[in-house]
């Protein structure tokens, strides 16, 4: 029994020994590494300088790939239209269909620069419970129930109901905001709004005024009644008579008069931005694409210690070979 405790006071003594070791070469190691680059230091701050003022002028008239995040509005429940617009403009753009392009006018100053386009809507469920008030509560059900809740909001299904939706333009360096434009210009000339943009906005124009028209007949109905009151009372009180006006359910008229006049109010915005099927809700700002390569004021002096630092060990590994070499 002894024997056998003794066995493994010396293999764990063994091992905390091989441990050691390895802590003591790698710290060796640290300390020449750490000592080297002190007695270079001289080295190692040129080569940053150096690596910093060519990595500057490199970058000065540097271009690089853009990317724009852009808010569009889509009218006339045509979202389903536009995004088939924007597939189709994606498929061309991967098959460098130039002819395309021309054919479209989406050559701008000789250019296109458009490498990638994405579109998806800005999910709000208001929109779609708006459309479905005797429905809400089951929708609603529906939503929370789905374990697929996301892609079911964003599907096909769906997206007509969203007014505001995500595109995202990715162009080459030559990309400008003009390429931009030339894409919303492209889908606003979609053919399938030739003949019903009129018809869109006029029926805007009509839903307006037939809002309008009803809030008023609400107001005329609340003043007659009120007026009716005043002949009965003589004071200065106004009530209202339910049962003598056959009018129980008052408190629905208020609401349908709340709801009509936030449905007029997102009408009116609406009829601002309703010139054309696609209309931009943010500035279309190209943001550069930089990545820790793309900032070279960083990589080259980096690049260079490296260079150094491998130069430097390949001639100590031959120093350390030739010694080896002689002693034998």
């Amino acid at each position: 029994m002894s024997k056998h405790n003794t066995a493994d006071e010396v293999s764990v003594d063994e091992l905390g020994g091989v441990f050691r070791k390895i802590y003591h070469f790698f710290l060796t190691r640290f300390y020449r590494i750490f000592r080297f680059f002190i007695k270079s230091w001289i080295i190692v701050l040129a080569l940053i300088l150096i690596g910093g003022i060519i990595g500057y002028f490199q970058m000065k008239d540097k271009s690089y790939p853009k990317k724009a995040e852009l808010l569009v509005q889509i009218n006339y429940e045509s979202a389903n239209h536009i995004y088939q617009a924007v597939d189709l403009l994606s498929k061309k753009i991967n098959e460098r269909d130039t002819s395309f392009f021309k054919e479209n006018d989406l050559f701008r100053k000789n250019s296109f620069g458009i490498k990638k386009i994405e579109i998806e809507p800005v999910i709000n469920l208001n929109e779609i419970l708006h459309r479905l008030p005797d429905y809400s509560r089951s929708f609603e059900v529906l939503v929370d129930e789905s374990n697929t809740k996301e892609t079911l909001l964003a599907s096909e299904l769906f997206r007509n109901q969203y007014r505001i939706h995500r595109m995202t333009v990715k162009t080459s360096q030559a990309g400008n905001e003009n390429s931009i434009h030339a894409v919303i210009d492209f889908l606003n000339n979609h053919p399938a709004f030739e003949n019903t943009k009129d018809v869109y906005i006029k029926n805007l124009d009509f839903q307006i005024e037939e809002t309008k028209f009803s809030i008023s007949r609400i107001d005329s109905l609340f003043n007659k009644l009120g007026n009716l009151s005043m002949a009965k009372k003589p004071d200065n009180q106004v009530y209202v008579n339910t049962q003598e006006n056959n009018v129980n359910e008052l408190h629905l008229l208020l609401e349908e008069k709340s709801r009509l006049l936030s449905h007029l109010q997102q009408l009116e915005i609406d009829q601002v931005n309703y010139e054309n099927p696609v209309v931009l809700k943010s500035q279309p700002a190209l943001v550069p694409e930089k990545g820790f390569f793309s900032n070279r004021i960083i990589w080259l002096p980096v690049l260079f210690i490296f260079i150094f630092s491998g130069i430097c060990a390949f001639l100590y590994l031959l120093k350390k070979g030739k010694k080896l070499t002689q002693e034998k």
